[in-house]
């Protein structure tokens, strides 16, 4: 008789974190309220029963075999273990509000809120979403560059404009038929985002360390609540802001992290980081200075709004009353 496989929960927004933005039970443990975009609900949880999944971080052998390890647990035990480690005392240490702050902290930091990015759900959505598209996208763009070199006057492209479906090629039925015919080659996104967090780790990542790069240097912003408001966490904790392509406003995004100009993070219930891209990097700093901003309320409710917006499914609160009034005045 086989035994039935324990459940672990992996959690993919670490426990220590959530922490920061609970109250006391009354029972001698911790609690807050959640609402649940798709029941449209609040209710009480607390910070182990949320952001997991049973065995979310298990390497199959495939990627063992890539990475050289037998260890099928290396990313639960292992990946996180020094920001996991550090986070409550960095976020208390935040609270005294300090003038400056180590790099190595502020380095610990910048390097959890990308591993943070590339561990969730959203992130797995993420990839399934681009890879829905980017078959198709890939080949087009080929296709497309292979028409505008066929237009030039160019000996080598004779072979191509000989073919008696030549003039075809550059038809509207040609464009529509290739949408449907180009296959789609499905691959595992979960597979996809454990490799992003080992070469992440690693070194290796060429995304991951563009971003550390980025966030290295910005400008800090010390976010601090003002009375009876609260930053929101989620199951998604911060985002991405980036310039608007065509327009002279800004974007918030739940994962990017390559073109970022700025990053929001909440770090407890009473303040948020927000990290800012600054002119000159600064050089030969052994601590990194720490500028200071008192929210509106008004701003609350901006920075929260992102933050739902950027979630995946649940926002989390210290204060049941004020979710409430907040999720009130999003839905009008």
């Amino acid at each position: 008789m086989s035994k039935t496989k324990p459940n672990r929960h992996d959690h993919y927004v670490p426990e220590c974190y959530l922490n920061s933005f609970t109250i006391p039970d009354g029972k001698g443990g911790i609690m807050f309220w959640k609402w649940r975009t798709q029941y449209r609900s609040i209710g009480k949880s607390c910070p182990s029963q949320v952001c997991y999944e049973n065995y979310f971080y298990d390497l199959d052998q495939s990627v063992m075999s890539r990475y050289g390890t037998t260890n099928p647990s290396l990313i639960e035990q292992h990946a996180f273990k020094d920001f996991e480690d550090n986070i409550q005392a960095i976020v208390a240490e935040f609270a005294t509000k300090p003038a400056t702050i180590p790099i190595p902290v502020f380095l610990l930091i910048c390097r959890g809120y990308i591993l943070q990015k590339l561990r969730t759900p959203t992130y797995i959505k993420g990839v399934k979403e681009v890879d829905k598209i980017s078959g198709l996208e890939m080949r087009m763009k080929a296709f497309e560059s292979f028409r505008k070199e066929l237009k030039k006057d160019d000996p080598r492209l004779d072979r191509f404009r000989s073919d008696p479906n030549f003039d075809y090629y550059f038809t509207d039925d040609y464009w529509d038929n290739l949408r449907k015919d180009v296959p789609h080659i499905p691959f595992d996104a979960k597979t996809t985002q454990q490799q992003s967090i080992i070469e992440a780790l690693s070194g290796i990542s060429e995304t991951a360390n563009h971003a550390l790069f980025r966030l290295a240097q910005m400008r800090v912003v010390v976010i601090n609540a003002p009375e009876g408001e609260y930053f929101l966490a989620s199951d998604n904790p911060g985002f991405s802001i980036l310039r608007h392509p065509n327009e002279p406003i800004f974007l918030t995004h739940s994962f990017r992290l390559n073109d970022m100009i700025a990053a929001f993070y909440p770090i407890s219930s009473n303040q948020a980081l927000m990290f800012q891209m600054i002119q000159e990097p600064p050089s030969d700093e052994r601590d990194r200075h720490l500028n200071y901003y008192s929210a509106s309320p008004e701003d609350m409710y901006v920075y929260n709004q992102d933050t739902l917006k950027n979630s995946d499914q649940y926002v989390f609160c210290c204060d049941r009353e004020y979710l409430r009034r907040f999720i009130e005045r999003v839905a009008t």
